[in-house]
């Protein structure tokens, strides 16, 4: 996302959506990015980031990047904030061999709902999520890093496994109702 970001020319352009397309795997180890220009207006620009391993593409991203503009209609539809047990009062997930990787570079905190493989009828749950302070101290949060935040979370149907078993994410979108400014 970084990467792309900096193909926004205009300062004033802030990001609105993101789709994001896991088409396969990537592995640790070189990684090649393409960004192509999809449409540039006055108002809205319009980008897709290829993230490519070996010769094939394993993800695919499509941001949009726009301007303010006034309106007369405005629209409410911004969720209430869960009342969860502040982080400090939760206990992170400790770090599992079956876990990816890179879980152990965050503090994922269950507030509700079942944590994943437990055979839960329901798919819901939510917490809270951060860069590990031991080793990410003093980082500055940057868009790149937001977006990184919230596909660190698991597929929602994760709790409803009753063993371990394969299990990703294919695709996920984010549109922002207050556009991020990207840095």
């Amino acid at each position: 996302m970084q990467k792309a970001c900096c193909n926004i020319q205009d300062s004033n352009k802030r990001l609105l959506s993101c789709s994001i397309t896991f088409v396969g795997p990537v592995q640790q180890g070189p990684a090649q990015l393409t960004i192509e220009i999809l449409r540039e207006g006055k108002s809205v620009t319009t980008l897709e980031t290829r993230l490519w391993q070996d010769g094939a593409v394993q993800t695919i991203l499509v941001a949009s990047f726009g301007v303010p503009r006034t309106s007369n209609i405005e629209v409410r539809q911004e969720p209430i904030v869960p009342a969860y047990a502040q982080p400090e009062d939760l206990q992170p997930i400790p770090f599992a061999r079956q876990m990816p990787e890179c879980y152990q570079h965050f503090d994922v905190c269950w507030a509700e709902g079942h944590h994943p493989v437990t055979g839960s009828q329901y798919p819901d749950f939510g917490g809270w999520a951060r860069f590990s302070p031991e080793k990410h101290e003093n980082r500055q949060m940057t868009l790149p890093d937001l977006i990184v935040l919230m596909d660190i979370w698991p597929p929602g149907v994760l709790p409803m496994f009753k063993q371990v078993a394969p299990a990703s994410s294919l695709t996920w979108h984010i549109t922002y109702v207050h556009p991020f400014r990207h840095q």
